[in-house]
C-alpha cells in the first residue's frame, strides 16, 4: 500500500515541475477579475414638486419659470425655495410657498374653490334674503354650509352684491418641522370671506357654519386680532359678525406627545451605468376614521403634512459608471398624538426619506504566471 501512494505522489509532483517548466518557457500572461465595492456614492439631487388639484388648474412658478396645465402637474429640478401659483377659471386663485430645507420632494393638494353665490343688496336690505355659499362651494367643501341674514341690521359701510364664500387658506400657520412635544397651536383649515368688503353694520351679523364632524373640537373665529363670539351645537357654529372682511375658522390643538421611528426599505439593484435608478417609499399621513371625517382636521393635517398617505417613487440618480449599483432608503416616520378640546387625534407622518448608494465594480486585471527568466 505504501508503495502505491509514494508512486502516486511521484508522478503528481513531477506533473507540478512539467507545468512550471513550461510556464516558465512561455511567459504566458492570465486575465484575472478584481472586484471593488465603492460605498456612500454621492448622488445628484433633483428636487421635484408635485401638484394635485381638485381641478385642472394653471401651475406657475412665481419668481422661476414653469408654467403647465393639469390635474396632477410635476415640477422637475424645482429651486430650494420660492413659491408657486395655482388658478383655474372661477375659482379661488392659490399662491403657496415651499422650502426643500433637506428634502427633495414635496408634494401639494390644493382645492380651488368655487366663488359662494351672488345675491343682490335689494333682495337681502329689502326682502329679507338669506345668504348662502350655494352648491358648488359647499361641494368644494365637503359640505360646509354657510349662511347669514342681516335680521334687521343695518349696513352703515360698503354697499354692493353680498356673498359668503368658504375656502381653505393656502399656508399653514404652523411649520410641521417645528411641533414638540406640550406645545400648543393654531391652525386656519377654514375661512370665510364675507362682502361686499369694508360692510359694517349696526349690530352683529349671525353667520352659521355647518362644519361636519366639527363638534367637540377647539374653534374660534377671528379677523385678525378681533375674535367673534361664537356658539357650537354638535357641527354648527354661529359667529356674530360686526364687519364684513375675511374671517378665519381657527382650530386650537395641543401636541400631547410625538415619537420617531425608522422605517427601512428593501434595496433595489440597478445597471450603474445608467446613473438612475427608482425606489418605492410611502408620503404623507394616516389617522383614526374619525378623524379624517372631520373637515377641520382633515384640512389642518393636509396643510401641515401634505396629503393622505400613498405611495410615490423616488428617483435617485448618480454620475454613470460601470458596475451594478445598489440603493437603500430608510424613512423618519413621526407619530403626533394631539388633542383639541374634547378631542383626541392620532397622527403618523411619513416624512424625510435618506438613500445610500453604493456601486460594485469589476475591473479586469493581468496577472503574470512567474516573474522572469525563460528556458
Amino acid at each position: 500500500m505504501k508503495k502505491n501512494v509514494l508512486k502516486f505522489a511521484s508522478v503528481a509532483f513531477g506533473l507540478c515541475m512539467a507545468t512550471a517548466l513550461t510556464s516558465c518557457h512561455s511567459g504566458e500572461e492570465y486575465q484575472a477579475e478584481e472586484t471593488t465595492v465603492v460605498n456612500n456614492v454621492t448622488q445628484l439631487e433633483a428636487r421635484t414638486i408635485f401638484v394635485t388639484a381638485n381641478v385642472a388648474a394653471k401651475v406657475e412658478g412665481v419668481g422661476f419659470n414653469f408654467s403647465a396645465t393639469g390635474t396632477n402637474v410635476e415640477i422637475p429640478d424645482a429651486p430650494a425655495s420660492g413659491a408657486i401659483k395655482v388658478s383655474a377659471t372661477g375659482r379661488q386663485t392659490k399662491t403657496i410657498n415651499f422650502n426643500f430645507k433637506d428634502g427633495v420632494i414635496l408634494y401639494f393638494d390644493v382645492a380651488l374653490e368655487s366663488a359662494g353665490q351672488v345675491f343682490s343688496q335689494t333682495d337681502v336690505e329689502n326682502n329679507g334674503a338669506t345668504v348662502s355659499n350655494g352648491n358648488d362651494n359647499k361641494t368644494d367643501n365637503e359640505g360646509v354650509e354657510a349662511s347669514f341674514k342681516l335680521d334687521g341690521a343695518t349696513n352703515t359701510g360698503a354697499t354692493g352684491d353680498y356673498q359668503i364664500t368658504v375656502f381653505a387658506p393656502a399656508e399653514a400657520n404652523t411649520s410641521a418641522d417645528n411641533i414638540a412635544k406640550n406645545q400648543s397651536y393654531s391652525e386656519t383649515p377654514l375661512a370665510i370671506d364675507c362682502k361686499p368688503d369694508g360692510a359694517v353694520f349696526s349690530a352683529p351679523i349671525k353667520v352659521a357654519l355647518n362644519i361636519p364632524g366639527s363638534a367637540g373640537y377647539d374653534v374660534k373665529v377671528k379677523s385678525g386680532n378681533e375674535i367673534a363670539t361664537i356658539a357650537q351645537d354638535g357641527d354648527k357654529i354661529t359667529a356674530d359678525i360686526p364687519h364684513f372682511s375675511v374671517w378665519d375658522v381657527v382650530l386650537n390643538i395641543t401636541c400631547g406627545d410625538v415619537t420617531t421611528t425608522t422605517k427601512e426599505y428593501d434595496a433595489v439593484t440597478a445597471d450603474a451605468n445608467q446613473g438612475t435608478a427608482s425606489i418605492k417609499v410611502d408620503y404623507g399621513y394616516t389617522a383614526d376614521a374619525e378623524t379624517t371625517n372631520s373637515v377641520l382636521a382633515k384640512k389642518m393635517l393636509k396643510k401641515l403634512f401634505g396629503t393622505p398617505k400613498q405611495e410615490i417613487t423616488k428617483k435617485v440618480s448618480w454620475n454613470k459608471v460601470e458596475g451594478t449599483a445598489t440603493v437603500k432608503a430608510s424613512q423618519a416616520v413621526k407619530t403626533y398624538k394631539f388633542v383639541s378640546g374634547q378631542k383626541n387625534l392620532e397622527i403618523t407622518v411619513y416624512g424625510k426619506v435618506t438613500t445610500s448608494v453604493s456601486i460594485e465594480t469589476t475591473t479586469p486585471e493581468e496577472v503574470k504566471t512567474h516573474g522572469g527568466g525563460s528556458n
